[in-house]
């Protein structure tokens, strides 16, 4: 394993390196996937661990390929000004000569095979959806439309495959790199949004748009692996949050009353298939012979009288 380092940045090859030291060998026709981390100081234990897992889960899945030709994995993690740092991952991942970059944000967590998953698509950029760290935690994917604010959210519930959207949050996110040359910088920036450009839209966003306005590259979400994605965040809770408890419950505490309701109504039903009316039996069973029971008939006996 070989360790890279650049002012500002760190770059991570993860895949053995039969070289050694040595440069690598530019091999376009290999996959090499850029994991790109916009770092803010650290990372949520939660997010290591998916991506130690991720990698690991990657790495074992080839280790019966050639070296020559299997794929490799590059850890670019930088900090600092969000549309600055993508900008310079994006940038470290051109020089690395990577097919496909992930975007993976700090506070994520997600399934190990999530890399294989995304690249099975094989599409120019698809993401997954997942919700945001404030209240009302509305999903990040988006149809886009200039109705109201929340008319174009995506929903993924009940929903699998890919669908086309107009734009996915970069939490969980994977790219081609061929994206670079159909589109011109700058490629993130916080873009003035709202009628009085008194509100901005993300960066990752701004990415989307860019591609399907410039180049028509539409972009898509994966609602499989959104069901298997968490936001990790710390969160103030207010009466707002318990007002929403409130009908949750209501709702859940309905939805078990109407079970019960069914159980009960399925158990008198069985009941009354099976019950046996002794009054209309011919030979009804024998009363207990008492005087001639053994000590724990007597016993029993006692207890009756």
């Amino acid at each position: 394993m070989t360790h890279r380092h650049r002012t500002g940045l760190r770059a991570v090859r993860h895949t053995p390196d039969p070289a050694g030291d040595q440069p690598s060998v530019a091999t376009p026709w290999k996959l090499r996937v850029g994991i790109g981390v916009p770092a803010a100081g650290t990372w949520a234990s939660g997010f290591g661990f998916s991506l130690v897992t991720m990698i690991g889960h990657f790495e074992r899945s080839h280790v019966d390929v050639a070296p020559d030709r299997r794929p490799e994995i590059v850890l670019i993690a930088i900090d600092g000004h969000l549309p600055d740092v993508r900008t310079r991952i994006l940038g470290e991942a051109v020089r690395e000569r990577c097919t496909h970059l992930l975007w993976l944000d700090s506070d994520m967590i997600f399934p190990p095979d999530t890399l294989h998953r995304l690249l099975r698509h094989n599409l120019p950029i698809v993401g997954a959806n997942y919700p945001r760290r404030i209240f009302p935690h509305l999903p990040t994917a988006h149809y886009g439309g200039d109705g109201p604010a929340n008319e174009g959210v995506v929903w993924s519930e009940d929903k699998t495959g890919t669908e086309r959207v107009k734009h996915v949050g970069f939490g969980v996110c994977l790219i081609d790199m061929r994206l670079v040359d159909q589109v011109d910088p700058p490629y993130f920036v916080f873009a003035p949004d709202g009628k009085h450009g008194l509100t901005t839209r993300g960066e990752d966003v701004y990415f989307c748009e860019k591609l399907l306005r410039d180049a028509g590259i539409p972009t898509h979400v994966d609602h499989d692996l959104s069901h298997e994605i968490g936001h990790i965040g710390e969160q103030v809770f207010g009466m707002a949050h318990a007002y929403t408890g409130r009908t949750v419950q209501a709702e859940i505490d309905a939805q078990k009353a109407a079970e019960a309701a069914d159980e009960a109504a399925v158990k008198a039903a069985f009941l009354e298939q099976t019950r046996i009316d002794l009054d209309s039996v011919d030979d009804p069973l024998p009363a207990p012979d008492w005087d001639n029971a053994e000590i724990e008939g007597a016993d029993a006996k006692e207890a009756a009288e």
